[in-house]
């Protein structure tokens, strides 16, 4: 299946914006029901092939939502995810 998440026809797969620049595989993909408008979120870039975020906005407020796979041999994912939080 081409390193691709298998999933009913009620969800939106999600995969890591760099899922096919790196070679490794990634190990983070995010499921959104089909029921939430796609007008209500969108996926926000992330330099990590094991991160995924999404933005949902709503009439009252707008959620990140953070989807990480870390390993914990490689300390980069919580500096990066400082600095993005930071920015």
């Amino acid at each position: 299946h081409c390193n691709h998440t298998r999933a009913t026809p009620d969800w939106n797969v999600i995969y890591p914006t760099h899922k096919y620049t790196y070679k490794s595989n990634s190990h983070a993909v995010t499921l959104i029901h089909k029921c939430i408008n796609t007008n209500n979120w969108h996926q926000l870039y992330f330099t990590l092939a094991d991160v995924v975020v999404i933005e949902h906005n709503s009439a009252f407020r707008k959620i990140n939502i953070f989807n990480i796979y870390d390993d914990c041999k490689i300390c980069k994912v919580i500096s990066l995810l400082t600095t993005y939080l930071d920015n």
